[in-house]
């Protein structure tokens, strides 16, 4: 079973949307986070003859945006196979986790340990 969202509608959420912008019930399939990879299957489709990222309706966030034409496309996002590639987060603590999810300041750059992604690789891939 493909895993879809609903999109938040709430005033206070910080990545609502309204029905006028979405009136979908669900998202399609999308890639979640700050980056993932993109196959020249996809690069082609939605770029080339088709032309899905210029004819694409509006959505301000771009992980969905990129569901949004994949769908366009008939490509399903995947995500990584092997979870120990991924990296979500520079510390693995529930305050850093509750920060980026309720939209709240950064933790003090201070406190964080130096960014590594060694042995990682981005979070999803579109192939």
């Amino acid at each position: 079973k493909k895993k879809e969202f609903r999109p938040l509608r709430g005033d206070n959420d910080k990545w609502a949307v309204s029905f006028e912008l979405y009136p979908e019930p669900m998202y399609p399939r999308y890639c979640q986070g700050a980056g993932f990879a993109l196959s020249w299957k996809f690069i082609e489709c939605a770029s080339g003859e088709g032309d899905h990222i210029s004819n694409a309706r509006f959505m301000p966030f771009e992980d969905v945006a990129m569901g949004l034409i994949a769908q366009r496309c008939n490509i399903v996002p995947t995500m990584a196979e092997d979870e120990r590639l991924l990296h979500m987060y520079r510390t693995d603590t529930s305050e850093e986790r509750n920060r980026v999810n309720q939209g709240k300041k950064r933790i003090d750059a201070s406190k964080l340990p130096i960014p590594d992604m060694s042995g990682r690789i981005v979070q999803h891939r579109i192939h």
